[in-house]
């Protein structure tokens, strides 16, 4: 395991790759044939186009009060990166559309709850749960990226784009975080703001996973809600191993390169910019 932080020379590294994926010819049940796994990266995905948007918007509302050069560097790649993740995600997105997903109506609810926090909490909140939600995001990518477990038997196109998805987050993951500590420092805030968002993300994630397995009811098996919670809490165990970084983030002077990242990012990196040549 390697410890990927700030002492890495890979730590401020943030490449911005205009790639464009193929999700021409994917089967449904992509991962494996697993209807409860496909389905919760399914529901993911949903939450990412509008979510992604936000949290950029998010970090421009406070960039003028950024003094530091470095920082004000990372912003534009986090912007960067994060917008391309948008683009490529509702491209996915259009993709279940096609399958009969209700993208449309669970984009509606989810433009909803963006447009009353950022219209009711303030730009320091609305900061803070973006830097809590890469939190989230960021300890997901790690485990992603760390184990060829997670996407064992799953379409080799899809499996590109979350990998893809989970490094660059990977790579930006500081940035949110660096940006609250410069405009709205302070233990408390942070803390309480982590907890109100993970109640936001958990209540998203559960309502877009319930409208994904609605289309395949006729799927619902026991088998399925087995394979689904064995991947999440047991084999890989992705919730499971992610209960420690978790609550990483509540501990007195965390920052986010504390968290190791299993394994060395260098060849995922080399192997995406190679795709921009």
């Amino acid at each position: 395991m390697s410890e990927w932080g700030r002492g890495s020379p890979l730590a401020n590294a943030i490449h911005i790759r205009d790639i464009k994926f193929d999700f021409d010819d994917i089967p449904r049940r992509w991962h494996s044939g697993k209807v409860g796994v496909t389905a919760f990266y399914d529901a993911l995905s949903v939450l990412f186009p509008l979510g992604e948007r936000a949290f950029i918007r998010s970090i421009l509302r406070v960039r003028d009060d950024i003094n530091d050069p470095e920082l004000l560097k990372s912003i534009d790649g986090f912007k960067g990166q994060e917008a391309i993740h948008a683009r490529e995600h509702e491209k996915y997105n259009q993709r279940l559309r096609s399958l009969g997903y209700e993208v449309d109506a669970l984009e509606a609810k989810q433009a909803k709850t963006i447009d009353w926090t950022e219209n009711k909490l303030g730009c320091y909140r609305n900061l803070a749960i973006t830097a809590c939600m890469e939190h989230f995001t960021s300890i997901l990518a790690s485990q992603v990226v760390g184990d060829l477990g997670y996407f064992e038997g799953a379409n080799s196109k899809v499996r590109d784009f979350w990998t893809w998805h989970a490094l660059e987050e990977i790579e930006h993951r500081t940035v949110a975080f660096d940006v609250l500590r410069a405009v709205r420092p302070g233990y408390l805030f942070r803390c309480s703001m982590m907890l109100l968002t993970s109640w936001i993300f958990m209540r998203q994630i559960m309502v877009r996973l319930n409208a994904v397995l609605k289309i395949e009811k006729k799927r619902l098996t026991i088998k399925t809600w087995s394979e689904l919670v064995g991947y999440l809490y047991f084999r890989p165990g992705l919730v499971r191993r992610m209960a420690l970084p978790y609550f990483a983030f509540f501990k007195p002077g965390f920052h986010p390169s504390q968290i190791s990242v299993r394994g060395d990012l260098s060849p995922l990196q080399a192997r995406y910019n190679e795709r921009l040549q």
